[in-house]
């Protein structure tokens, strides 16, 4: 639902799917694609991307945005632990995006995306940041953190869900 000066309009709404051409993945039973939204400009162009996050296929994906019209879900892409260059790999449950956040962590004016992922180790959880780029998105240069990481305090343990974020 789109927004104006004056507030959420009924005209012009999108309802997106992964049955509409471009977005990737396959409609499925508990899929819950959708359960987590965030929205940001990870590609310098002004217009936001939108992470949406698949539950059951471990998956975000990201759809660019249209200057005042809406997403282009044809430029949709698909970033999970098996992405070049993202750190991990995926297993059953990691819930890879079940908190996402855009945010310019490196002070460049672009939102790198924090990505979530609760269920990564028994539930200990982890936190990945995929790197902005003028090209949007990408595995290049992520970095993942748990409480096993150097610089965060405290140990990794089951059921801690570290990067459960709301």
């Amino acid at each position: 639902i789109y927004g104006s000066a004056g507030g959420l309009t009924a005209t012009g709404n999108e309802h997106l799917h992964q049955a509409i051409a471009g977005v990737p993945g396959t409609p499925g039973t508990k899929d819950y694609f959708g359960m987590t939204l965030a929205a940001g400009d990870a590609d310098a162009d002004a217009d936001s991307e939108l992470g949406i996050f698949s539950r059951r296929e471990n998956m975000v994906v990201v759809i660019n945005g249209k200057p005042t019209s809406g997403l282009y879900p044809t430029t949709a892409k698909t970033l999970t632990q098996n992405t070049t260059g993202v750190p991990g790999v995926t297993e059953y449950e990691d819930q890879f995006g079940a908190s996402l956040r855009f945010v310019d962590f490196d002070s460049d004016g672009d939102a790198d995306l924090a990505v979530g992922a609760p269920g990564e180790n028994s539930w200990a959880g982890a936190l990945t940041v995929l790197k902005a780029t003028t090209s949007g998105l990408s595995g290049s240069g992520a970095v993942a953190y748990s409480q096993n990481h150097s610089s965060i305090p405290g140990t990794s343990e089951s059921d801690d869900m570290f990067g459960s974020f709301f």
